[in-house]
């Protein structure tokens, strides 16, 4: 299957504040989300249960208290066996956090990233 065919058409957020937010309780031995990818970055932290998330080539075991990132148009999918899995998913464009004005908050914020110790 070609990749293109695996683009998740859904829109999250809206064009003026493209940003989604979602919590995600499984109740099945058999929870599936299929391979996807989408133009956004996604945040994935697990709350409770363990599930494989798949990122890539590559699958990793998740357990409550783990944070992934998964970039944009990078291919995904999450599997589990737990009844007990509970998620949530925070879904944005990567530029939702730069700075299109320079104010005093991106003064502040980017002062404090370049200093050096």
């Amino acid at each position: 299957m070609k990749k293109q065919q695996l683009l998740e058409n859904k829109q999250h957020g809206t064009p003026a504040f493209p940003f989604e937010c979602f919590r995600t309780q499984t109740d099945t031995t058999d929870f599936f989300i299929p391979l996807h990818w989408h133009k956004k970055t996604e945040l994935m932290h697990v709350h409770h249960g363990t599930c494989l998330l798949t990122i890539g080539n590559e699958t990793y075991p998740a357990k409550g208290g783990d944070l992934f990132c998964i970039n944009a148009e990078e291919l995904h999918r999450i599997t589990s066996e737990d009844a007990t899995l509970e998620y949530s998913t925070f879904i944005f464009q990567p530029d939702l956090f730069s700075f299109a004005i320079s104010d005093q908050v991106w003064h502040n914020t980017s002062s404090l990233l370049q200093k050096k110790n």
